[in-house]
């Protein structure tokens, strides 16, 4: 049997008012809210039903989206992100470890079979617009014939910026071929260790030994993006 509701003036009422909270769910027929009834933005993260950890397609804080799926971590498996699945422009500096932002460069100082002789601007290297922004690292000497009787001494210099790259200088001991023994590691002035396009950056000997001198100098330097 229906019902046909009018007002005062004889008009159908097109809806009846109800009074707040009077809807229980029990009144409502099964599916019988779909989409189109729900308020863009009225559905909370507290009315989301609880996901076991093999279901979980959204985040964990309350501003996620529904539709808008992001995987958990530990729902990734390991190599599963392929070079094809990185947007390009997506992998900063900072996603990069050392190693990656790392280029070695190597000068070869003084022929290999030529004797060690002081002095400065042995050898001149120019900046490319390719290291620029890199930082100076860490440094290395290596000689073909190692020095007799004292160390031998190796200072980098910026002419560009007219200061010493090195507060305390490149040595190999008496002995030995590569600077990475030495007693007194050398040390990199933190405040001149940049290196910026069109910078020249100079090699000078200050030491080859007092007995004899060494002969042949490979610098290596190694420049890592901050």
């Amino acid at each position: 049997m229906g019902w046909t509701v009018y007002n005062s003036s004889g008009n159908i009422l097109s809806s009846i008012a109800l009074t707040d909270n009077s809807v229980t769910s029990a009144k409502i027929i099964d599916d019988a809210v779909t989409t189109a009834k729900i308020a863009d933005d009225a559905v909370t993260y507290a009315k989301l039903q609880n996901l076991t950890t093999a279901d979980r397609v959204l985040g964990s804080t309350s501003t996620g989206l529904i539709g808008e799926v992001q995987v958990v971590a530990d729902m990734i498996a390991t190599d599963a992100v392929t070079t094809a699945k990185i947007a390009d422009s997506q992998v900063t500096l900072a996603k990069l470890d050392n190693t990656a932002r790392e280029t070695n460069i190597q000068l070869v100082v003084v022929d290999f079979a030529t004797a060690l002789t002081t002095g400065n601007g042995k050898f001149y290297f120019y900046v490319p617009a390719t290291l620029n922004g890199f930082n100076i690292v860490a440094v290395h000497a290596e000689v073909i014939t190692a020095p007799a009787g004292s160390v031998a001494t190796f200072m980098l210099h910026n002419v560009t910026s007219g200061a010493d790259i090195l507060s305390t200088a490149i040595t190999i001991d008496a002995g030995e071929t590569g600077s990475d023994s030495a007693a007194t590691a050398a040390v990199i002035n933190t405040s001149e260790d940049d290196l910026t396009t069109h910078d020249i950056i100079r090699v000078d000997i200050d030491g080859v030994g007092s007995g004899t001198a060494g002969s042949g100098l490979i610098i290596n330097m190694t420049c890592r993006l901050p």
